[in-house]
């Protein structure tokens, strides 16, 4: 004969079968929308509104999207699953970037929250793979780009110019008590990601992490000492104002804008200026030969009245 305490456990343990029964009976089906995942990206790939799909996966389709496919496939091992193809693998992990929740994301897609999180996972760990393709960082042996030694505008002045380099403020999500450091200058909440790009528009550098409210040389200054900033010797970056004038960084003259037929204006005065104005440029001329000092002789080769005056 049963105890009470062995009575009361199978009491238990029965009423726990019986509402696990009763909750499958009830249970109803969360992933039940007509547009499938599937269907979803059959039409978006589909569709003849390019714009839609821009602005649907915020890229190109046919010269972006599609090679991005083949890309991760080929080179980053990424691989369709019983119901889900690559590219809605990458759509899914771009709608979770531009800010969904995996609530938000399974509802779209209409897939599991567990299904979601694998598949951003997955994409993650393929474009990981591939960074190494993807940003090429820059070295003393590259020769000078077509681009400026096949334009007498740049040649020589920046033969020794290997790039340009800039933050750029990305939207991040970030918890409610972390936010302040990362509300930037127009109160959106974002991190301050540098890149430096050469002159085939292609990455040599990312750095990404830093608060939207940080300062472009406070970016670049930690990139430098700590994160492996490319610093070649003899070489330079282009950048704005935002950075400081160094050996590597040639950033603009402040006051003075260069026109596209490669004369000094000073901004602050207008081109019926009278002789203060011609001063003023004078002034700007003298405080840009100084800039140059900081760049390699061999980059501003003078003639001999330059050297004698």
């Amino acid at each position: 004969m049963l105890d009470d305490d062995e009575y009361e456990e199978d009491i238990i343990s029965a009423a726990g079968i019986v509402s696990f029964f009763l909750f499958l009976n009830d249970r109803v089906d969360q992933h039940n929308s007509i547009l499938s995942g599937s269907l979803y990206f059959n039409e978006l790939m589909q569709t003849e509104n390019e714009s839609r799909f821009l602005s649907c996966v915020r890229m190109n389709r046919e010269d972006s999207f599609i090679p991005l496919i083949d890309f991760l496939k080929n080179e980053g091992g990424l691989k369709d699953s019983l119901k889900i193809c690559v590219g809605q693998k990458i759509m899914i992990f771009i709608h979770i970037l531009v800010g969904h929740t995996n609530s938000q994301t399974k509802e779209r897609w209409q897939h599991s929250g567990q299904t979601i999180s694998k598949t951003f996972h997955e994409v993650k760990n393929a474009l990981l793979q591939v960074k190494h393709l993807l940003i090429l960082p820059p070295k003393l042996t590259d020769e000078v780009h077509d681009r400026i030694s096949l334009d007498t505008r740049f040649f020589p002045f920046f033969q020794f110019c290997i790039g340009a380099i800039d933050g750029s403020l990305i939207p991040a999500v970030v918890k409610s008590n972390n936010q302040g450091p990362f509300r930037d200058r127009k109160g959106n909440i974002s991190q301050n990601v540098l890149c430096a790009v050469n002159f085939d528009m292609l990455y040599t550098y990312v750095l990404v992490g830093w608060e939207g409210s940080a300062h472009d040389q406070t970016v670049l200054n930690d990139a430098v000492v700590r994160k492996g900033f490319p610093i070649l010797n003899g070489k330079f970056y282009l950048a704005d104002a935002g950075y400081k004038l160094t050996k590597n960084v040639l950033v603009p003259y402040r006051g003075v804008s260069i026109t596209p037929g490669w004369s000094l204006v000073s901004a602050s005065t207008s081109p019926s200026s009278s002789s203060s104005s011609k001063m003023g440029m004078r002034q700007a001329l003298v405080d840009s030969a100084e800039l140059l000092a900081y760049l390699p002789v061999a980059t501003f080769p003078l003639n001999k009245a330059s050297r004698a005056s």
